[in-house]
């Protein structure tokens, strides 16, 4: 029951019951009904953003849906942490609330090339929009008929990743759409850098030709010079001040002839040159390898050569030089003098070193009784040679140097060396007198 005493008006239970149900129909009838009509209110995607205006279209202001992120004063998108950011998300259960009919989203037409990853195509839409989505979106921008170096006509496809920065400056920036104006300066972008390279030269790094041309794209335009910054901007600076679009991503497709005919050809040629480039490079990678397997080989055979040549300087007592002097000019002595000594050395060699190291040495296995021809062993004098011919071969460019166990024991093959050098001349002086009888 409703009491006018001196023109204030009292409310009853039941007429607060009545005025509370009537304000959650008018709610629910504005949620569910009018708010997806965008009349009193305006339901965003998550992701996107719209624009509200007044009357015949004068801007008002921008409601973003995007978790994380809200609005700077110049209506750039930002981090909601961020202490720039302005306008947050105000919605109340997702919808925004609109003065209807003041105010209303604003609604324009737009025409673009999309990307299907899946199919791999390019796909022509036509929407009327009320909303944009403010991530990451791949646009399909293709250049025609451009000259390359040597001035044989060029198609060229990529997908450009783009993503609206600034949502005033890209609707109210431009008299048209902002794809409208950021294309021709992409593909004019294009066109200046395919006529630096050859069609050759495009095709031997097309997959690193995305990233070539947007560093191309972030070099200084000089027909690009900013007032305020009192420089000039390059093509990506200029498309995010002025349309507020940021260039993420640039990818290169495919890059055809113009013609089908000379298409082919280029093709041809370009693929017949890193064929032949691939086939060269094969070619050095094998010799190359080829080399490195010979020489370490040949330095596996010298490391081997060098301790048994090591173990016998210390057993003979004798360098190597007059080693190789004595198994050259008297071999049946030097048989006789070291023959055990040496089949001694290559035992213990042959135990510390594997069997393919071994194998390339030829020496005489543990145990063997060599070739004798006129009292002379064949085998120990070639082992020797070998030895020595394996220790001087180039692959090795390190002299073998005395090991620390060869110094150790110096002292105690001098004795060794000594008998040795006494036994030795004996055997020189029994031969002259020989001759001389």
């Amino acid at each position: 029951m409703i009491v006018n005493i001196f023109g204030i008006f009292y409310f009853g239970p039941w007429e607060i019951l009545f005025f509370g149900l009537s304000i959650i129909a008018a709610f629910a009838v504005i949620y569910l009904i009018t708010a997806p009509q965008d009349i009193f209110g305006a339901f965003i995607d998550e992701g996107y953003f719209g624009v509200v205006v007044v009357g015949k279209g004068k801007f008002k202001k921008i409601i973003l849906n995007y978790e994380g992120f809200g609005l700077s004063k110049d209506w750039d998108i930002v981090s909601a942490k961020d202490n720039c950011c302005k306008y947050k998300d105000k919605s109340f259960w997702g919808m925004h609330w609109i003065w209807s009919p003041v105010e209303r989203i604003y609604t324009h037409r737009l025409r673009w090339l999309k990307y299907d990853s899946i199919k791999k195509i390019s796909v022509e839409r036509t929407e009327r929009l009320r909303q944009t989505s403010a991530m990451p979106y791949p646009f399909s921008v293709w250049v025609s008929e451009a000259e390359d170096a040597k001035r044989a006509p060029l198609n060229l496809f990529s997908v450009v990743t783009m993503k609206i920065k600034n949502p005033y400056k890209a609707i109210f920036n431009v008299t048209t759409e902002w794809i409208d104006v950021v294309t021709p300066l992409i593909q004019g972008a294009y066109v200046a850098f395919l006529k630096e390279h050859t069609f050759s030269e495009l095709i031997k790094k097309q997959k690193a030709l995305g990233k070539d041309l947007l560093d191309f794209m972030n070099l200084p335009n000089t027909s690009i010079y900013d007032e305020q910054k009192k420089r000039f901007l390059s093509i990506i600076e200029f498309i995010e001040e002025k349309y507020g679009v940021e260039i993420i991503s640039l990818d290169v497709m495919d890059i055809t002839g113009a013609d089908k005919d000379i298409d082919a050809a280029l093709k041809a040629n370009a693929l017949a040159v890193l064929k032949k480039e691939a086939t060269i490079t094969d070619a050095e990678a094998q010799a190359k390898k080829i080399e490195i397997i010979a020489s370490a080989d040949a330095k596996r055979r010298a490391a081997v050569a060098t301790a048994f040549m090591d173990m016998l300087v210390q057993r003979t007592g004798f360098s190597i030089e007059e080693i190789t002097t004595m198994q050259a000019n008297e071999p049946k002595e030097f048989q006789k003098l070291f023959g055990s000594i040496i089949k001694q050395c290559n035992d213990s060699v042959a135990q510390q070193v594997s069997a393919d190291a071994g194998s390339l040495l030829h020496i005489l296995s543990p145990g063997g009784k060599g070739n004798n021809s006129g009292g002379v062993n064949s085998d120990l004098i070639a082992t020797v040679a070998g030895i020595v011919k394996a220790m001087n071969m180039q692959a090795v460019s390190e002299k073998p140097q005395q090991s620390t166990q060869q110094k150790d024991t110096k002292s105690s093959s001098s004795k060794k060396k000594q008998t040795a050098v006494e036994e030795y001349e004996e055997y020189r002086r029994s031969k002259t007198k020989e001759k001389e009888l």
